[in-house]
């Protein structure tokens, strides 16, 4: 065997080997996520150690929750441009928008926010490559569980800030065999959908607007991966978001 021919094998080998370990990472990742969702299947235990201590420490300060999945969750507090406003969050990554309703009470109820931040739905729609003939009812089941946990705030007196479902970036090339257009269709039309829901206690902030660019994905430089956000993409999201939160915070005070 030439020395060439040796390299390319060696290089050959090394690929796959790499290869294998970033899919066995990746399938270790999401076995372990089944797992856990098995033992814990609407994640109560996840912050059960700061619902106490937080419950407990209930003042006039403007509570603002963010509710959600991972992006929620990732979604980190302005809390130096609005240094008036107590933030708490209570976003579980992974989860669909019946994981997140089931919990409502639990985690946002009790709480007793004075105005919930809702990002949720992609975990819904990105199982529409894996179900292809379910779509319809993803897509439906998605709009009512938003509905319901919308509903949910306003009748306990709060305030709900609706934000559209964040676009998604290009699928890398292991995302692909399970990735569909049909995803992105599906969050065009459940962000049509929830401005639809805007009333006198419901608010709705277009964060796919700020992030999309003119293909409609989300800007290269916003993102993280195919679908979470980058520190830059959620610094232009808290932009926006601070301006609409201090005339929020006006008004409730008002309301008071």
């Amino acid at each position: 065997m030439t020395v060439g021919l040796r390299l390319l094998v060696g290089l050959l080998l090394l690929t796959l080997a790499v290869t294998n370990g970033i899919v066995g990472m990746w399938a270790y990742g999401y076995y372990l996520q089944l797992n856990q969702t098995r033992i814990d299947p609407m994640g109560m235990a996840v912050y059960r150690t700061e619902m106490a201590s937080i419950e407990s420490k209930r003042t006039e300060t403007l509570r603002v929750l963010f509710y959600g999945d991972s992006r929620a969750y990732m979604w980190p507090a302005p809390s130096a441009q609005l240094p008036q406003i107590e933030f708490v969050n209570r976003g579980i990554g992974g989860q669909t928008t019946a994981q997140i309703l089931a919990r409502f009470d639990a985690h946002a109820s009790s709480l007793q926010p004075d105005l919930v931040i809702l990002q949720a739905g992609i975990n819904d729609l990105k199982t529409i490559p894996l179900f292809p003939d379910r779509r319809d009812e993803i897509v439906e089941n998605c709009k009512k569980n938003l509905a319901a946990m919308v509903q949910r705030t306003t009748e306990q007196g709060a305030t709900v800030m609706v934000t559209t479902i964040f676009p998604t970036a290009n699928p890398s090339l292991v995302r692909r065999p399970f990735w569909s257009n049909e995803v992105d269709e599906a969050i065009v039309e459940v962000n049509a959908y929830l401005a639809t829901l805007v009333g006198q206690q419901i608010l709705l902030f277009d964060s796919a607007a700020q992030l999309a660019g003119a293909d409609g994905r989300i800007r290269s430089d916003y993102s993280h991966d195919l679908l979470h956000l980058n520190d830059a993409g959620y610094a232009v999201l808290n932009q926006a978001l601070s301006e609409q939160l201090r005339k929020v915070d006006s008004r409730i005070n008002h309301v008071r």
